[in-house]
């Protein structure tokens, strides 16, 4: 076993798991419904395993697969797929073996994972020895503040993830994804929303949407009002519970760049890095390449970005 060092100063906490849990890969029944969705919704071709992507400048992408942080591959078949595609433009993603976490390049893809198994799936051991001071103390915060998080359904449930997304989105220069995506993750793949709420007025303050594959708990996708009321530590808690209560093993918050402001949120809750083996055929530094599509996005105008960003989605291959 393991344990992380505290990033927010003080006494250590002892956020423990085990290499072999943490880098768990996919299902390739998980990963076979997640093409199929996501070629449904934006009318990709299937090429064997891989998405064709359409590029907007220069040749179709094979990708394996967009959406999808790691896939079914551990390193050595990701390198033998990689093989199979050679001149053509490709774009594969794998989880790679865990390192510490000086070890990581700033700004180098990694995913962050709790290992609900090394805590006994008990969810008061992983506020106690998981969680750092400051996320504990922010949870409390906003369970003070009269916000309540719980999962829902239907199409309430949706329209308030769906704004609390394009919120992040927005905050990141990011094209919104279309809901006809989520909508078909919910009908094919089971995924499910937790929602953050303030008890008042019933406002939504946070949102989530996650997926269960095997031991894996995984949340693709997260959004939240920055706000002095901390609806989105109140957020990734109620996913640790929700998690720990479904019996899964580990609990993985998504990809983010290392060292990033996302990338420390996640560390507050125990969550441990992976890094993420991204192939390509050609140089890859996704924060870097779109930082001034970024900055030109977040300066469009609402009604522009509402209309285009779930089209321009369609040609991105490695978002």
């Amino acid at each position: 076993m393991k344990t992380y060092p505290d990033l927010a100063g003080g006494s250590a906490y002892r956020g423990a798991h085990d290499d072999r849990r943490l880098t768990l890969r996919h299902s390739a029944d998980f990963v076979a419904a997640w093409r199929s969705v996501s070629c449904g919704v934006y009318r990709w071709r299937q090429a064997g395993r891989f998405a064709v992507v359409p590029s907007l400048a220069g040749r179709p992408v094979f990708a394996y697969l967009p959406g999808l942080n790691y896939s079914d591959l551990d390193a050595a078949a990701a390198q033998e797929l990689a093989r199979e595609v050679q001149g053509r433009p490709f774009n594969i993603r794998a989880l790679a073996a865990p390192r510490p976490e000086g070890e990581l390049r700033p700004g180098s893809p990694a995913v962050l994972r709790i290992d609900l198994a090394a805590f006994g799936h008990a969810r008061e051991a992983v506020w106690e020895r998981g969680l750092n001071r400051v996320a504990r103390k922010a949870v409390r915060r906003a369970r003070k503040a009269g916000l309540a998080a719980a999962e829902e359904t239907g199409p309430g449930a949706l329209q308030a993830f769906c704004a609390m997304l394009r919120l992040a989105h927005a905050r990141h220069g990011a094209p919104m994804l279309p809901a006809a995506l989520f909508e078909g993750l919910i009908t094919e793949m089971g995924a499910r929303t937790l929602v953050v709420r303030n008890r008042v007025d019933g406002a939504p303050q946070a949102g989530l949407l996650w997926l269960r594959d095997g031991p894996i708990a995984w949340v693709p996708w997260s959004g939240a009002y920055h706000s002095a009321d901390c609806p989105g530590n109140l957020l990734f808690w109620a996913m640790v519970e929700q998690a720990a209560n479904d019996g899964a093993d580990i609990l993985d918050f998504g990809r983010s760049p290392a060292g990033s402001g996302t990338y420390r949120f996640k560390r507050n809750f125990g969550a441990g890095p992976v890094p993420v083996l991204w192939l390509s055929d050609k140089p890859v530094d996704p924060y870097r390449r779109y930082r001034v599509a970024q900055k030109l996005w977040r300066t469009l105008p609402d009604f522009l970005t509402d209309r285009a960003g779930p089209r321009l989605c369609r040609y991105l291959a490695d978002f």
